[in-house]
């Protein structure tokens, strides 16, 4: 976890990466830096619960897909990170309603 927060920036702009594997790589580094500092990351709720929104309605390349699921273990680590981001905090919560 110390690494993955020494690179907090790279880790943060890799998120916007326009390749699908590239953003799905980081939620990993993303799940840890939240873990061990959820303040730190509030801000990125929005962006984690659109690209969530945009796995659920099939807008990643059909490579994501597992059996016409689309990108499972993408929206399960989504719904990690989001869940720590939104525990007992009812503005980051209401950030999440739309998905």
């Amino acid at each position: 976890p110390e690494t993955v927060l020494d690179q907090r920036d790279l880790i943060r702009k890799v998120l916007c990466d326009p390749d699908p594997s590239v953003m799905g790589a980081s939620l990993h580094a993303l799940f840890e830096m939240t873990k061990a500092s959820p303040a730190g990351n509030k801000d990125l709720v929005p962006s984690f619960a659109s690209i969530l929104k945009q796995i659920t309605e099939h807008r990643l390349p059909r490579d994501f897909d597992y059996h016409r699921m689309p990108a499972p273990w993408l929206q399960v680590k989504l719904i990690s990170i989001l869940s720590l981001l939104g525990t007992a905090d009812q503005k980051a919560s209401e950030q999440m309603y739309e998905i």
